[in-house]
């Protein structure tokens, strides 16, 4: 009750009336924790690009594919991407890991993206599948590492600048392709220079370090949450 009553006297009511100071962008960009969670945000995306603009072109080399087919085909990554969206969380959060299936989703986009330079069209097609699979199923585990890792009331202004400068990887992600065709008639060396920035998104996630405690509730835990709703009734 004496507690209750000091509350309203004690605590900062607005952000503007808080003593301490704030956090600036450039404290917030020396931290390396930071910079590495926004260069994998940046790989997830530019690998999003690769799948984009070298599936028209894996497409069209096959023979004997109508118009009627090209849809179906061309679709096919975007399925098995949206299978990815639920299982690579559902295995992070049974585990209690996110280091392991974000790598783990990294690493299928590199194998998928190779993949779909080096094998003939329609197992490259297959290679691509996997390379969806892994970086539409990496985006929901990556956003559950930054509250782990990081904490205060800046958070929201870090999630913004680890989102706005990962979001870059959508815009500079055509680039590559588009000078590898005009250089050499193929964007297959594009495609391999962003298998190259996934790849170092890998390590950079490998070499990333945060609580891997469980998301699941221990056994402990359920029992104290079960004993407290009994005595609330």
């Amino acid at each position: 009750m004496v507690l209750a009553l000091a509350v309203p006297w004690l605590l900062t009511d607005r952000p503007g009336e808080d003593a301490r100071p704030p956090r600036r962008a450039r404290e917030t960009l020396r931290d390396s924790r930071v910079l590495r969670l926004m260069f994998v945000y940046f790989a997830i995306q530019i690998g999003v690009y690769g799948v984009t603009f070298w599936l028209p072109a894996l497409v069209g080399r096959i023979d004997g594919l109508g118009d009627v087919g090209i849809g179906p085909v061309s679709a096919l990554p975007w399925v098995c991407a949206l299978l990815g969206v639920p299982f690579l969380p559902w295995v992070s959060d049974r585990s209690g890991d996110r280091r392991g299936p974000l790598r783990l989703a990294l690493v299928l986009t590199v194998v998928g993206l190779l993949g779909g330079v080096l094998l003939p069209p329609v197992p490259a097609i297959a290679a691509l599948c996997v390379a969806a699979f892994g970086f539409l199923g990496a985006r929901p585990v990556f956003w559950a590492v930054p509250p782990t890792i990081l904490s205060g009331v800046h958070m929201a202004g870090t999630i913004a600048l680890i989102s706005g400068f990962g979001n870059l990887g959508g815009f500079l992600g055509r680039y590559p392709m588009g000078v590898a065709e005009s250089a050499t008639g193929s964007g297959a060396t594009g495609l391999y220079a962003i298998a190259a920035i996934v790849a170092a998104g890998v390590c950079a996630a490998t070499t990333l370090r945060w609580a891997g405690a469980p998301t699941t509730p221990s056994r402990e835990e359920r029992t104290t949450d079960d004993t407290h709703r009994a005595l609330r009734r």
